[in-house]
């Protein structure tokens, strides 16, 4: 589940062009999935903050890419070598998964409550969604 999220976070940094689009989007895709397995959402948190926002400076068209090479006037190509803190987490974090090192677990209570809440949150916006019929 985490070097799905991690490997998903990296793709989504190069089609998105953004950390913050990244973040939330793999968030959204992940949350259901992580709280079926018994994970907490920390866990999904400490990934999108160790993957989504920490590689976005390692791609050139990338926002922050951009604005590394715009202050440094070196292309990320370059520096990538040098900056151990943008591409060791994500494989620490892996590494740790596997290892269930800082994994943080659901009770059976907690897994059924945030699934229900998951649950009512669908059925509300599939609600507001769905279009009302017009009295005549």
């Amino acid at each position: 589940m985490v070097l799905s999220t991690v490997v998903s976070c990296i793709v989504l940094n190069m089609i998105a062009v953004d950390n913050y689009v990244t973040a939330v989007i793999t968030g959204s895709m992940f949350k259901k999935a992580y709280v079926k397995r018994g994970l907490h959402p920390l866990n999904l948190t400490k990934c999108l903050a160790e993957c989504a926002a920490i590689t976005s400076p390692l791609i050139p068209w990338n926002t922050c890419g951009i604005v590394m090479v715009g202050m440094l006037g070196v292309s990320p190509v370059e520096y990538a070598p040098y900056t151990f803190s943008c591409w060791i987490p994500s494989i620490v974090i892996v590494v740790f998964a596997y290892l269930n090192i800082g994994m943080k677990r659901l009770t059976p209570e907690e897994q059924k409550a945030l699934l229900a809440d998951e649950e009512n949150e669908t059925q509300s916006s599939m609600e507001y969604a769905e279009p009302k019929a017009q009295m005549a």
